[in-house]
């Protein structure tokens, strides 16, 4: 499982950040959270259950209101192997609720889909002959969207399959990311990820499993040429331009007003959590709203495009998680990567040297396939991008991470 959290303060950093939900800290405190997993796991009278909070793996925080969060478990059901699953806990002003994550209210096809035996008959169709042995949750953001690893039996090939749940409809996703497989584009032609088929009933897309690397640790992995990586930054910014060049018409528009009406969901967890950050929040976003003229055409838009959200695949940048496709102005995927590139510098000053050599690189390798986004609406895509980036740390309640937010609103 991978956690799409930061590395997490001690519990006693959440003490007092919200009188509304007192119990706040609780959910954070792992070996206080793991015993009160056992105490109401289901089936719990099973002799020698054992439940392990490993880490947590998500948190969507609304000020006063509740706080889900969401943990990485090992369970041990006496004496059997440990079986890896995701629990989470809702925290309320009246208290602790706790949940698996496939009895996510919002995700009610979710349950169906973590069942090996009822999701192997939606799959039958897509994978004739897999009999599913186990289903893994492998990332999960509560209410939103879910990806499970199907392990197949003994012999299979391939071993797995990967299953992408969303809390929207994915069809129309699903039909355009198949519009994109049936371009010819030459060398140029976009490379995405394209699932094995979609399951309308659970909302889901079918995945392979893919044998590559990820493309952002080898980026920034000290140990390989600095020059070696650098070219891997000239690759992703050619790999968006062939995305930004296909001709697709079937994807929902996105601008600059869409983003600006997203960002102000953040503001009260801004206000409440640093206060003195509020005003200069707030008004960066007004300055989003205004900027409203002169946008030019929009293209294929990965959404949310950042160095984690590719693989490297026969030696080339495979993209991946375009659950988010769209229709808008290039400066988006261009501004929202370079942001997270240089939020990466803030977090991690020993690569802020090679990010600065990177930028130039992928910028390089985005125009030698088509002409780079108008400068203006990179810079204030890239400004959009951090302002969510520091949005994101209170939604997430990264605490040990606020310090560094002020950097993020320069």
């Amino acid at each position: 499982m991978t956690s799409s959290a930061a590395r997490r303060a001690a519990s006693h950093w959440y003490l007092g950040i919200d009188q509304g939900l007192p119990q706040l800290a609780a959910a954070f405190d792992l070996p206080a959270i793991s015993k009160l997993y056992e105490e109401r796991w289901p089936g719990r009278a099973q002799p020698g259950l054992t439940v392990r909070a490993r880490k947590v793996h998500a948190v969507d925080y609304q000020p006063s209101a509740h706080c889900v969060v969401a943990h990485e478990l090992s369970v041990e059901p006496g004496g059997d192997e440990p079986v890896e699953t995701i629990g989470v806990v809702d925290v309320g002003p009246a208290g602790l609720g706790l949940r698996l994550f496939h009895e996510d209210p919002d995700l009610p096809w979710l349950a169906d889909a973590a069942d090996p035996a009822k999701v192997g008959r939606h799959l039958s169709a897509l994978a004739p002959g897999s009999r599913i042995v186990r289903v893994i949750p492998v990332r999960y953001k509560p209410g939103s969207q879910c990806l499970l690893r199907f392990d197949l039996e003994a012999g299979s090939r391939p071993a797995a399959l990967y299953g992408k749940l969303l809390a929207i409809d994915g069809y129309r996703l699903s039909r355009a990311l198949s519009a994109l497989r049936d371009i010819d584009g030459g060398r140029d032609t976009p490379r995405v990820l394209q699932p094995l088929g979609y399951v309308s009933d659970l909302h889901m897309l079918l995945l392979p499993a893919v044998a590559g690397s990820e493309f952002h640790f080898l980026a920034f992995d000290t140990r390989v040429a600095r020059d070696a990586r650098r070219q891997w930054m000239r690759k992703a910014g050619a790999a968006l331009a062939g995305l930004h060049a296909a001709p697709l018409a079937a994807a929902r528009p996105r601008g600059i007003t869409d983003d600006a009406a997203y960002l102000a969901r953040f503001s009260t967890s801004v206000a409440r959590a640093a206060p003195p950050l509020a005003l200069a929040f707030d008004e960066a976003i007004r300055r989003l709203e205004s900027a409203t003229h002169g946008e030019p055409p929009a293209v294929a838009s990965h959404g949310s495009f950042r160095s984690d959200q590719l693989l490297i695949e026969g030696d080339e940048p495979l993209m991946i998680d375009l659950d988010g496709l769209c229709r808008a102005n290039p400066a988006r995927d261009v501004g929202n990567f370079l942001a997270y590139l240089r939020w990466k510098s803030i977090r991690q000053p020993c690569h802020s040297s090679f990010i600065e050599a990177a930028i130039p690189s992928f910028l390089a390798g985005y125009g030698s396939v088509r002409p780079l986004p108008d400068a203006r609406w990179t810079a204030r895509y890239e400004a959009g991008s951090m302002l969510k980036i520091a949005g994101r740390r209170f939604q997430k309640l990264d605490v040990s991470e606020w310090a560094l937010v002020p950097q993020l609103l320069d």
